[in-house]
Parts: structure tokens; C-alpha cells; sequence
């Protein structure tokens, strides 16, 4: 009941917020789509609700984030979190690690773009410019 009660008031502070926004005549919806991407909680919520990832190979799910994001920049975190709520099987005890590792690898083989951090700063990823947002089954053979 509490989480309900939660949900209630924060959903009545958002629109009290895109009333205001409204006002001075800024909506953010509409930049949403006019940026060319979904906002975050509609992507987790499609994440969640369709589990997406769970018979996709790791590298293939990555991308798939990484893409949905565009024009954004994601890190390790953000990849793993949204792996983590579309339903990837982790089969590791590190499972940041091996997202970093496969983020890397993509980035590496020219299928996204990585922006290096500096220090503590993780590196952020984001789909390559006028990139297709297809993503092909890895695990496919090629001929």
C-alpha cells in the first residue's frame, strides 16, 4: 500500500512538473521524440515487462541498449542495470565486469562508440552516428 500511496504522489509531482515546463511552453515529451530517442523509464518498463534479453547472447543485448539510448551515452552501469531488468542470465559473479568487458569488445570492433573516462569516471558508450538500430543475431553462421 505504502509503494502505491508512493507511486500516487510521485506521478502527481511529475505532472505538476510537465505543467510547469508546459507553461513556458517546453515540452519534453515532444524533445524526447524530437532527440530520437524513448526516455529511460519507458525503455526499462519495455525491458522489464517483455524481458527482452534473456535468450539474447550478451554482446547482441549490449548493443541493443546501447542503441535504444542513442543519442545518449551509457555506461557499464547503466548496460548492466537494464540487462539486469530485461531478464539477461547472468552466469558470472561479476556481472559488471563482463558487461565492461563485452562494451569494450563492441566498441573495439567498430560497432558503437566509446567515450574514455578519466580516473573513477567509467567509459561511456553510445551507438555509432546514422548507425541502422538492427541487431543481428551473433550466435547466426555466416557464410
Amino acid at each position: 500500500m505504502a509503494l502505491r500511496r508512493q507511486r500516487r504522489q510521485i506521478d502527481r509531482e511529475e505532472a505538476a512538473i510537465d505543467t510547469a515546463l508546459g507553461v513556458i511552453g517546453f515540452d519534453p515529451k515532444r524533445q524526447a521524440m524530437r532527440d530520437g530517442f524513448m526516455e529511460q523509464a519507458q525503455l526499462e518498463d519495455k525491458y522489464e515487462e517483455s524481458r527482452v534479453f534473456k535468450d539474447m547472447t550478451l554482446a547482441d543485448a549490449c548493443l541493443q541498449i546501447v542503441n535504444d539510448y542513442r543519442p545518449r551515452a551509457v555506461d557499464k552501469n547503466d548496460v548492466e542495470y537494464c540487462l539486469t531488468i530485461g531478464g539477461y542470465p547472468f552466469t558470472t559473479d561479476d556481472p559488471t565486469n563482463s558487461t565492461e568487458i563485452t562494451l569494450r569488445k563492441l566498441a573495439a570492433d567498430g560497432k558503437c562508440e566509446v567515450e574514455k573516462g578519466k580516473g573513477s569516471t567509467p567509459s561511456r558508450y553510445h551507438s555509432l552516428r546514422g548507425a541502422a538500430h538492427v541487431v543481428e543475431d551473433s550466435r547466426a553462421t555466416k557464410m
